[in-house]
């Protein structure tokens, strides 16, 4: 169940303009809880704010998805803020993009993740759903929005 590509787990993109990226592609479409997904940056205020883009394949059995993102950085305890996004309406209708079998979402989650001195952030992203892995995910991105 480990991605077949990623793009920096814990790694910096430096020189990548103003915006850095980091995707967990499944080849075997499952998202398991040990796969984290990383977004470092060099930071001298805040706060801090990305997006989040997910790809679901069409039989994604879930109205919701739960994930729990880790903020640390130099001089502050680590902040886990829990996320809950919805994917389908009261109704059962997808809120989602469809697109060749797979549903897509792009969201900013409203967290609040201060910078409180200059230095290395880490934004860290897993499904917080369930022990096993949750199937039915093509990928998951994230994108930083502010400038370094």
């Amino acid at each position: 169940m480990k991605p077949i590509f990623v793009l920096p787990l814990a790694f910096v993109l430096a020189a990548c303009g103003p915006s850095m990226e980091a995707t967990l592609v499944f080849d075997d479409q499952c998202w398991a809880l040990t796969d984290t997904l990383s977004l470092e940056a060099d930071l001298n205020q805040g706060p801090f704010q990305a997006e989040v883009e997910l790809v679901l394949m069409q039989d994604f059995p879930y109205t919701h998805l739960h994930l729990m993102a880790l903020w640390e950085g130099p001089g502050q305890a680590p902040v886990e803020v829990p996320l809950r996004r919805a994917l389908l309406t009261p109704g059962g209708d997808w809120l989602l993009k469809r697109s060749a079998g797979t549903y897509a979402d792009r969201f900013v989650p409203e967290m609040e993740l201060p910078v409180g001195q200059a230095g290395r952030y880490r934004l860290s992203i897993t499904q917080n759903m369930r022990e096993e892995a949750v199937c039915e995910v093509k990928s998951v991105g994230m994108r930083q929005l502010n400038k370094p």
